[in-house]
């Protein structure tokens, strides 16, 4: 009777609903058997209790145990699905908010660059127009001091064509001079 009840072929499905009966009233009674020994008084009151139940509602009993025990390991295993369904979408929007965050952030790095190159260009506007006014007002002076240079040089010029005139004039004194015998100073 107890030989069928081990490990390996207790889950074997009986090829008949009597044996599948036999087999769950014997597993009872020796589960009940082998609890006796172990407990002493309090499973002889439970054997009795049991022997007064009728095999085949004890069977019944068995089987709607067995029911439960399936639908509830089914819900178990459908609860495992939906929290582990739950924790790959937390995780997914955590990715989403890090996302999220590091979107922000680049966003507001490239406010920053935006308004930095925008600062920048302001900068390089202002100095091309420093470098433009000083030009004009540079070249207004530079002409001014052209103006005054070149004025200067034709001053020099009519200076220096006065001079050679007067040299020349000078020259051909002495020439003629010479060439009368005449000294310059008037004697000979």
């Amino acid at each position: 009777m107890a030989d069928w009840w081990t490990p390996l072929n207790r889950f074997q499905i009986p090829t008949s609903p009597s044996t599948f009966k036999n087999r769950i009233v014997d597993s009872v009674f020796v589960t009940m058997a082998t609890k006796n020994a172990d407990q002493g008084d309090e499973s002889v009151g439970l054997v009795g209790r049991l022997s007064e139940i009728s095999q085949e509602r004890l069977v019944e009993e068995v089987i709607s145990a067995w029911d439960e025990v399936n639908a509830t390991e089914r819900l178990i295993a459908s609860l495992r699905q939906k929290v582990s369904s739950l924790e790959m979408e937390l995780s997914e929007k955590e990715s989403a908010v890090i996302g999220r965050v590091s979107e922000v952030e680049l966003q507001e790095a490239l406010r920053v660059s935006e308004a930095r190159v925008s600062q920048l260009q302001r900068s390089l506007e202002n100095e091309r127009v420093r470098r433009k006014s000083l030009e004009d007002s540079g070249g207004e002076a530079r002409l001014a001091e052209l103006r005054e240079e070149n004025a200067r040089l034709l001053k020099s010029e009519e200076e220096l064509m006065v001079m050679i005139l007067e040299m020349e004039g000078r020259i051909d004194r002495l020439l003629v001079v010479i060439k009368d015998g005449v000294s310059v100073d008037g004697v000979l």
